[in-house]
């Protein structure tokens, strides 16, 4: 599965199934693996706070994703993401911008 797949069911799906998919698409696709479990789970619940403008096909704002990763980046020592880490977040939550 990849992210087109998983948005062309996202209004069908219940939220939960949609979870399912995205930690799945997360987890497995080869692009996403090198994330930690730790930061596979801090990934999964920044959108998760999002799940319902996602599947509603309104996405995430640009000017949200910024703000997540402005402050993801300036407390990523503290939240132990490596500056790769860093990147594939960052471009992972742009998947998901209006």
């Amino acid at each position: 599965m990849d992210i087109k797949e998983l948005f062309k069911t996202a209004k069908s799906d219940t939220s939960e199934r949609f979870k399912q998919k995205l930690s799945s698409l997360v987890r497995n696709d080869y692009k996403y693996r090198n994330l930690s479990s730790e930061n596979q789970e801090f990934l999964m619940n920044l959108i998760y706070k999002h799940i319902d403008n996602i599947r509603d096909g309104d996405g995430i704002s640009a000017h949200l994703i910024q703000k997540e990763t402005e402050r993801i980046y300036s407390n990523r020592n503290k939240l132990g993401i490596t500056l790769q880490d860093y990147e594939d977040i960052k471009q992972i939550l742009n998947l998901f911008k209006k």
